[in-house]
């Protein structure tokens, strides 16, 4: 009897034990290798893995710019950034002014005065890269000199390059190879090596070329009459058109 007391006693701890591992369930048998894992965790990807950026690039996305008014002493802030933020402020005035005409009717519209707000914008948008490039010379770090090139030297010289960019290509629709030629040789004068502005003022040149052969050859045919049809694209390029069209000075 007391062997059976024992034995009951036993296989009662036995259950209790077993339905408690149960309900905490704890591992009493090896896993089985082929089942799936609890939970279907995702795998981490592998670093450098195909479409994701490297960890170092990820980083440098993440870096905050920095804040060169607290980065730079006040004087210094004052002698170096300033001169940029004032160009800016004065090309987003102009820039206002052009929307203000533009916002005119058609009839009412002034397409000169606009034109002008915005050749003055592309000046004062040039003029402020070349006060980061002063201020970067008075700025002895190196990671304030990299702040000012890709805050307001870089972005400054885009918005100059594409106002010229848009004026020329307005200048070639209407036919103006004159007024596209200034145009391009102002990108010239703030990108020397333009590719585009380059190419472009090859065609033009072409372009003037073959007109001018043609009116040559149309002269002769008439056997020296005087032929008053102009040619679509005729014009007469003055070799420093742009000094005499818009000199490059501050204001």
């Amino acid at each position: 009897m007391k062997r059976l007391a024992v034995v009951a006693v036993l296989a009662g701890i036995v259950v209790l034990v077993a339905g408690y591992a149960r309900a905490q369930d704890l591992p009493w048998k090896p896993a089985d290798p082929n089942a799936p894992p609890v939970g279907n965790p995702q795998p981490a990807p592998p670093a450098g893995a195909p479409g994701e950026a490297p960890p170092a690039e990820v980083a440098a996305a993440e870096k905050p710019a920095v804040d060169l008014e607290k980065a730079l002493k006040p004087e210094l802030y004052q002698r170096a950034i300033k001169p940029i933020l004032y160009q800016i402020e004065q090309a987003d005035k102009v820039l206002g002014l052009y929307e203000k005409e533009m916002a005119k009717p058609e009839k009412e519209r002034n397409e000169a005065k606009a034109r002008a707000f915005r050749e003055k914008a592309a000046d004062y948008y040039f003029f402020a890269s070349r006060k980061a490039q002063d201020a970067k010379k008075m700025v002895p770090e190196a990671e304030n000199q990299n702040a000012i090139t890709s805050q307001y030297e870089i972005p400054m010289r885009n918005k100059a390059l594409d106002i010229h960019l848009a004026l020329a290509e307005e200048e070639m629709q209407k036919r103006n190879l004159k007024g596209a030629v200034a145009q391009y040789q102002k990108i010239l004068k703030i990108d020397p090596e333009n590719a585009l502005a380059k190419e472009e003022l090859k065609k033009i040149e072409a372009i003037v070329k073959a007109n001018t052969k043609g009116g040559e050859t149309a002269g002769k045919s008439n056997s020296g009459g005087k032929d008053d049809k102009k040619q679509d694209y005729e014009v007469d390029i003055d070799k420093d058109i742009t000094d005499k069209v818009h000199p490059w000075r501050l204001p």
